[in-house]
């Protein structure tokens, strides 16, 4: 009887014994699925997450001058040239080009620009073969800057100031000649010791009371800002650069 409870002992020991070892195993997968699904987990949650890519849409097309009347260099001074301007042009947004309108200067300076290259300019150089072919590129160099001007920080009007550091447009933002795309492009500004750089470009040393300052990038070409209104502990970087670009100019209705 002694003998039988023995055993009866010893068979519940090894069937408990063989049940915590069948579960080592399970645990020891559990655990490996787990650590597997929490670094998982942690690596996704790693990875950073991907920018925005910008690049110019397009193309597009829009109106930019009606019935541009303008005196041509002819010795004949009754001769005149009558045009219309169209344009094909590539950008961040086709909603850009309608944001022009807020420029209240923006009509005025495309209609200065186009009558100052076709006055300087005979009949024949304007609308005839390719000389016509030469007059739209020239009108699509000098307009291009007036429709896709620099911005200085994120601002809708290019003529506003950025309101971060207070940086805007010099008084001769028309000649600016820097034509970069606005999102890779920097002006890395440093109000405290009194420094400007455009990209790779060389320092520029303010004082504070300049509102045309040229600041030049690594190549020549240059930007004008206004300093005046610069917040004295700004340190930091602002995009700066066009948000898109002429690609060609249609003229319509050119008469004598």
């Amino acid at each position: 009887m002694a003998n039988d409870d023995k055993q009866a002992d010893e068979g519940a020991r090894d069937e408990q014994s063989g049940k915590a070892k069948s579960r080592g195993p399970l645990k020891l997968l559990i655990g490996v699925l787990l650590s597997i699904a929490t670094g998982g987990a942690l690596a996704v949650m790693a990875v950073p997450s991907k920018q925005k890519a910008y690049r110019f849409e397009g193309p597009y097309f829009a109106h930019l001058l009606d019935n541009v009347i303008v005196s041509t260099s002819d010795s004949n001074v009754t001769r005149y040239l009558k045009f219309k301007v169209d344009a094909e042009y590539v950008a961040y947004g086709e909603d850009y080009f309608a944001s022009r309108s807020e420029d209240p200067f923006y009509l005025s300076y495309l209609k200065d620009r186009a009558q100052l290259i076709a006055s300087s300019r005979k009949i024949s150089e304007s609308a005839i073969g390719t000389e016509r072919e030469e007059f739209a590129s020239a009108l699509r160099i000098a307009l291009d800057p007036v429709v896709f001007p620099v911005h200085i920080g994120a601002t809708v009007n290019p003529l506003d100031g950025d309101e971060d550091s207070g940086l805007g447009p010099g008084i001769s933002h028309n000649r600016t000649t820097f034509r970069g795309r606005f999102h890779e492009h920097i002006l890395i500004v440093d109000a405290v010791v009194g420094v400007l750089q455009l990209d790779d470009g060389p320092e520029i040393i303010f004082r504070g009371d300049e509102d045309d300052l040229e600041v030049p990038a690594a190549l020549g070409d240059s930007i004008f800002v206004d300093v005046t209104r610069i917040e004295p502990t700004f340190v930091g970087e602002l995009k700066v650069g066009v948000h898109g670009k002429l690609r060609n100019i249609i003229l319509e209705a050119i008469a004598q």
